[in-house]
């Protein structure tokens, strides 16, 4: 007999929690490998630290829904090179990176929703269609009147 394991009620909120811990872990990282360069402005560390919240946040959302996928790899990509010109301590670029990983980020995150929009839209407008359905049929019975066979006497007392 298979079962699933169950978990008492404090050890399934901590599974539920997992990826806000892994958002949480990879800020702390980043903040910490962004503190140790020096000519980068506390603004463009920041910066790239909120990007990569950003993109971790988008990444557990969409978590391997089809659509946004694209998106959140550009996102993961500029997240990259943004941390790669904090290691250079090249600023502007930083900088720039880390914008376009959000907008990428952000972008992938707003495909998944509205491909969720427009499934559910879709399956709203099926059930209103079959309903229609049903209620026209449901007319066209109760239209037509009972017949009774040609062949049947009339009931006379």
């Amino acid at each position: 007999m298979n079962q699933l394991p169950s978990f008492p009620p404090h050890e399934q909120s901590n599974r539920s929690s997992i990826p806000r811990l892994a958002a949480i872990i990879a800020t702390v990282l980043s903040v910490t490998t962004l503190s140790a360069c020096g000519s980068v402005s506390d603004v463009t560390k920041e910066r790239v630290s909120s990007s990569t919240t950003i993109v971790t946040q988008s990444e557990n959302t969409i978590a391997g829904a089809e659509e946004g996928m694209l998106e959140l790899q550009h996102a993961k990509e500029s997240l990259a090179a943004a941390q790669q010109a904090v290691t250079r301590k090249d600023d502007k670029g930083a900088q720039r990176f880390a914008s376009q990983a959000q907008l990428h980020a952000e972008l992938a995150l707003a495909q998944s929703q509205s491909a969720a929009a427009r499934r559910a839209a879709d399956e709203v407008l099926a059930s209103t269609n079959q309903l229609r359905n049903e209620a026209e049929r449901s007319d066209a019975l109760s239209a037509t009147p009972p017949t009774t066979p040609p062949n049947t006497p009339p009931n006379t007392p």
